[in-house]
């Protein structure tokens, strides 16, 4: 089965949360507006436009991002929330996928070092994943094991501001 998957790294968040524990870190003011400006120009980029569904980690900064990313693209689906996204667990996400609709695009909503670790296996490369930043894969996966992936397109949250002044 062939699947379009999108890694989406959570916006810039706060250092600390009130209460001092990672899980409860929130988006800034600034990373929510970067956000909401910046992903809606995603939509054009998609190369399945039958529907798209946004898997995400529980974390607080992530399932924000998650709301503004489904927002931003009028997806109608309600967002998942997955605990191995927030572990970084790639092999139970593969079997995951492999049981989804593969006409659907595959939002993940997640965080370093994990995003980093999955696309130096999908390429074999070394691409660092910043805050914001999204890359969109075609992958094929058979029981459980990648079978095959290709980086379509790889995109900074700058980058993506940039999309928008082309569009004009």
């Amino acid at each position: 089965m062939e699947i379009e998957l999108v890694l989406l790294r959570h916006g810039i968040a706060e250092d600390f949360s009130k209460d001092g524990f990672d899980f409860n870190r929130r988006l800034t003011e600034k990373g929510k507006r970067r956000l909401e400006k910046r992903l809606r120009n995603l939509k054009a980029l998609l190369k399945k436009k039958n529907g798209q569904r946004i898997m995400s980690s529980p974390l607080v900064r992530a399932r924000e991002t998650a709301k503004i990313l489904k927002d931003a693209l009028k997806i109608e689906k309600e967002i998942g929330y997955y605990d191995f996204l927030g572990e970084g667990n790639l092999e139970a996400l593969l079997y995951y996928l492999e049981a989804l609709n593969e006409e659907e695009t595959i939002f993940i909503v997640g965080h370093e070092p994990y995003l980093s670790e999955w696309v130096e296996y999908f390429t074999k490369e070394q691409h660092p994943f910043r805050k914001g930043q999204a890359a969109s894969f075609l992958l094929r996966i058979e029981e459980g094991s990648l079978m095959e992936s290709r980086l379509l397109w790889s995109l900074r949250s700058r980058e993506m501001k940039k999309l928008r002044k082309k569009k004009k």
